[in-house]
């Protein structure tokens, strides 16, 4: 077992073993087809299971913290509300996709987290670094997040039945479950998964006390849900039939998640309904791949109980057809067409809707150690009209020595709450958000490098990579005299305005190191990661998003296990531009440290085990978004399986 995992902690790191043998062998979804990672031609890191049982985390956006390249700015602990970022990208640049249909909230990408599965029912992730628009459409600029299902990636029917995930109890009346079973019955495999965290929040003091609050005191109270029923018919080696349906409940505390507004006492009630299907047919060189999906997303939000409460219902359909042919043995080629449709009813941004499409195609080539991927894509959105999306990748591999370079475009088009955010509120107060229906859409170019090299038992990767982005949207200062296309705002105050940046050039560096140790009774698996990140902009326009990210991140997961005992550590530090918002107490600090520890014993051949959680075992107090304070020390005992 103790072997095992030391391997699997490698596959995470996303460089595999030592070998590039067994690199050829890991399967990778960096386009719509699958390939052998040395084939990629991209910057990745592959998270397998074994490591999302044992790290101390109850999230995925708690697991990306450790992922070289992305950086999460979290409002509120167990995965109530983190924006993703990926190479210094702003949190609406990351696409995230749940079995190769994509997840990303038509309202705001601030619930791009809210992944409607639990960790129990997740075999696999891939993390792409860097833009992917060419194959997988629009947000995808600082690149991809591939969230795989053991369903999705179950290539036969076992006829036993297996259940796996954990609960545990802690500080400030916390509950935490994730669970999963599933069992096969002739050709068809079901699943059902579940997955909560509640808690009444830690107390702590209000910055709106006693003006205009007379409470003292706030809470950062939680309650999230997820529920989720799955099947998959396998009736022989050429067909496969997947469907999934979830349910994604959350009530919370949101104060000074959007605003920096003094009258912020901010609740927020989210429901998201998944829907989705997944056809696939192989037949010896070709294979085909239909994608289906329904998202509907209702959002009761409450600024302050004093006003009306904001609501909104929203749906997406998604649908993607893909068609591959092995051309030669060194050769691929896939083609497919993509489509999308979103509507919003809403009492504060209005009635909308809007609808894109995208055609595009992946023409993949081996020669001897040489491997390509050129990708073209022409997508079409009411909002930026005709694109033409190029990407090209290429890697050599040689002598355990790993090359990999890639450019690429990205497009995005503003989300709803960019264009139309508190449109239709009257006399709205200073210092809220704004959304602006004249936005123009993003548009940014990519260029990377990464080496990577085998040493014995150890592997290190090291890249570079340049963004040049352009009409690049964010939130700024704005005075209200100076905005001329809405007449809800007050004379003279100051709105955080949506606008375009002209210009913004990101460069950064990313480095990852794996190197486990293995004795008679005894393993250490070890994983280190670095990025550094420099975003800049010709007009040095304080914005409120641009810049949002660390400018160094250090991130360590070390995995011990002694006999029967076991400990699984989490080390985040963090460099970044600090914040100051004297009127709601709001301090974003430029250096904090975060500590998270697993201990505990396995028992029945470590399928059973018993374990303390300890999140921020250091107690650093610390903000990521301004007012949005995060929670100190909280222990929690619990209980995990995989049988």
């Amino acid at each position: 077992m103790r072997r095992s995992l030391s391997i699997s902690i490698l596959l995470i790191s996303g460089l595999a073993s030592a070998q590039l043998t067994q690199l050829d062998s890991l399967k990778v979804t960096p386009n719509r087809h699958s390939q052998s990672y040395l084939e990629a031609g991209r910057s990745m890191t592959v998270i397998q299971s074994e490591q999302i049982r044992n790290m101390p985390v109850t999230t995925v956006d708690e697991l990306l913290r450790y992922v070289a390249g992305v950086n999460l700015n979290a409002r509120g602990p167990f995965g109530v509300q983190s924006d993703i970022g990926m190479r210094g990208s702003t949190f609406s640049q990351v696409l995230v996709l749940i079995d190769n249909v994509d997840l990303n909230d038509p309202l705001t990408a601030h619930f791009n987290n809210y992944i409607p599965i639990p960790l129990s029912e997740i075999e696999r992730i891939d993390v792409i670094r860097g833009p992917a628009a060419a194959a997988y459409g629009a947000d995808a600029v600082g690149g991809v997040i591939h969230i795989q299902t053991k369903i999705f990636l179950a290539e036969k029917v076992d006829q036993h039945t297996e259940s796996n995930g954990q609960f545990s109890f802690g500080d400030h009346g916390l509950y935490t479950s994730d669970l999963s079973v599933s069992t096969g019955i002739g050709s068809v495999l079901l699943s059902a998964g579940m997955k909560s965290s509640r808690s009444q929040g830690e107390k702590m003091p209000n910055p709106n006390f006693p003006i205009p609050s007379d409470d003292s005191i706030q809470h950062n109270t939680f309650d999230l849900n997820t529920y989720t029923l799955a099947a998959a018919y396998l009736p022989n080696r050429h067909w496969k039939l997947e469907w999934r349906s979830s349910l994604d409940r959350r009530d919370f505390a949101a104060k000074y998640f959007y605003t920096a507004s003094i009258f912020d006492e901010s609740q927020e009630e989210v429901s998201a309904y998944w829907h989705q299907l997944n056809v696939e047919r192989k037949r010896k060189s070709h294979s085909s791949q239909l994608s289906l999906g329904y998202k509907q997303t209702k959002d009761v939000f409450v600024f302050n109980p004093l006003f009306a409460a904001n609501e909104h219902e929203l749906s997406k359909y998604f649908f993607n057809l893909t068609h591959g042919i092995s051309l030669h043995k060194n050769q691929r080629l896939s083609f497919g067409v993509q489509a999308e449709r979103q509507e919003i009813v809403s009492t504060d941004r209005g009635n909308h809707e809007k609808m894109g499409i995208g055609i595009y195609g992946i023409y993949g080539f081996r020669w001897n150690k040489l491997h390509s991927n050129a990708s073209v894509r022409f997508e079409f959105d009411e909002n930026f009209g005709l694109e033409f999306i190029p990407q090209l990748a290429v890697s050599y591999a040689r002598n355990n020595w790993l090359m990999q370079s890639s450019i690429g475009k990205a497009v995005r088009a503003a989300d709803f709450t960019e264009r139309y955010v508190a449109h239709l509120i009257p006399n709205l107060s200073p210092g809220r958000n704004l959304g602006n229906p004249d936005l123009l859409a993003e548009r940014s170019y990519t260029a990377d490098f990464s080496l990577s090299r085998s040493l014995g038992f150890a592997r290190i990767q090291a890249g570079l990579f340049h963004r040049w982005s352009m009409d690049l949207i964010d939130y700024s200062l704005t005075n209200s005299n100076e905005i001329n296309n809405l007449t809800n705002l007050q004379p003279n105050e100051n709105y955080l305005f949506a606008l375009n940046i002209s210009e913004s050039r990101c460069t950064g560096l990313e480095f990852q190191a794996s190197a486990p140790i293995e004795g008679r009774n005894y393993s250490i698996a070890p994983i280190l990661s670095y990025t550094y990140l420099k975003t800049s902009n010709p007009e040095r326009k304080l914005t409120k998003y641009l810049s949002n990210h660390p400018s160094h991140s250090l991130a360590l997961q070390l995995m011990m296990n002694y006999s029967f005992l076991f400990a699984n550590l989490g080390l985040n530090h963090i460099q970044r531009h600090a914040e100051h918002i004297e009127e709601i107490k709001a301090e974003v600090p430029a250096s904090y440290s975060l500590l998270n520890l697993r201990i505990g014993v396995q028992l029945s051949n470590a399928r059973l085990k018993i374990f303390s959680n300890m999140y921020n075992l250091l107690d650093t107090k610390y903000q990521e978004i301004p007012g949005a304070q995060m929670p100190g020390r909280w222990m929690a005992c619990g209980l995990s399986w995989n049988l």
